[in-house]
């Protein structure tokens, strides 16, 4: 739990307790055509086919549905040891960081890096995570990618969740 500790004073995770407050509210089955989907049936069943990308405008309800998505994956976490799964609303990213797209990066790939590390073996640890805290170091972008891929590759199964992409993109600009 140290490690946990470090990466989150290193990368400032948002706090997604709000939002997803607000989105337990939502009306029962809302969304559930895209769980019923046989495209995202499939992807549940095959996560190492990929990409399972949802679209479209701004304000349409994507966050609800990934919200819905985040929901079955958590149960699919809590019923198979080897299903890790990290989120991220970039909504909040938006609001808990300042314009500056580096720093909502940073806390982007930090929150993944805190979820996905919460689910290694304790007995397992990142060396360069292991090495940066000993010297003290500040972490970057392409430290924590790293950090990332060295994780994925050691988890069995691992789903990334990022809603709202675009909403970093508005705040750059």
């Amino acid at each position: 739990m140290y490690m946990l500790d470090w990466i989150t004073k290193k990368t400032s995770k948002p706090d997604f307790r709000p939002l997803v407050a607000e989105l337990e509210g939502i009306i029962e089955g809302t969304g559930q055509w895209l769980l019923d989907h046989k495209d995202f049936k499939s992807w549940m069943e095959e996560p190492d086919k990929g990409l399972f990308w949802v679209y479209g405008n701004y304000g349409c309800g994507k966050t609800h549905l990934a919200y819905r998505v985040i929901q079955q994956l958590n149960h699919r976490c809590n019923t198979d040891p080897r299903a890790s799964l990290a989120y991220v609303y970039c909504s909040i990213l938006q609001q808990e960081t300042d314009v500056n797209t580096n720093h909502a990066y940073i806390s982007l790939l930090g929150s993944i890096l805190h979820d996905l590390y919460g689910r290694l073996p304790e007995n397992q640890d990142l060396d360069i995570l292991v090495r940066l805290r000993k010297e003290q170091k500040q972490i970057d972008g392409l430290t924590i990618e790293t950090a990332i891929r060295d994780l994925i590759s050691k988890l069995s199964m691992t789903f990334i969740v990022i809603d709202g992409l675009d909403e970093l993109e508005r705040i750059s600009k």
